[in-house]
């Protein structure tokens, strides 16, 4: 589920983004298990300004530290 914080083209002009990501997705392989892949994200986007707070809600396994792991770079993303 997206849900817009703000009127993002107003913020940005306002003042530039510290960290933005964009189109990132993330999918790993069970190996030991044929091969399947899992898709942990699809398409996430979001931008920090200086000063500015971001949290990443939602439930267990919906791949809230795996972005965050993508983003530190300690995971290859597929896109993004």
């Amino acid at each position: 589920m997206t849900v817009p914080a703000r009127d993002s083209a107003a913020h940005d002009a306002a003042q530039p983004a510290m960290l933005e990501v964009s189109n990132l997705s993330k999918a790993f392989t069970l190996h030991i298990q044929g091969g399947a892949r899992i898709e942990a994200f699809r398409d996430v986007a979001f931008s920090v300004a200086a000063g500015e707070c971001l949290a990443l809600v939602g439930p267990s396994g919906s791949g809230k530290s795996s972005v965050l792991r993508v983003v530190a770079g300690n995971y290859l993303a597929q896109c993004g």
